[in-house]
């Protein structure tokens, strides 16, 4: 991906991805999307809390933008969290584990 391209992507969360680029088999990069021949959805599948990490960094990457890296989601305002549900809660995204038990 170029720097102007990586400039744009940034802008957009994880699912909003596949809307505005296409992946190349062919040439191994991501191009821009020149138009729609039909609508595009993007997804992130269904995790459960159960799951532990998994769902919290399912949670992370459907609110936050410009994240170049694994370690990257785990930074919410400068701070590097040792975990991703512990960056999940400090970003707001949930309160405690309690939310989900019940």
């Amino acid at each position: 991906m170029n720097s102007s391209l990586a400039e744009h992507a940034v802008k957009h969360k994880y699912e909003e991805f596949p809307k505005h680029y296409v992946w190349m088999d062919k040439t191994q990069q991501w191009k821009p999307r020149v138009k729609f021949l039909k609508p595009v959805i993007g997804r992130l599948a269904e995790v459960s809390p159960s799951r532990g990490d998994l769902f919290y960094l399912r949670q992370l990457l459907k609110h936050v933008v410009g994240k170049h890296s694994f370690e990257d989601v785990r930074t919410v305002n400068g701070v590097l969290h040792p975990t991703y549900k512990e960056a999940a809660i400090a970003l707001g995204l949930l309160r405690d584990d309690q939310e989900y038990i019940r």
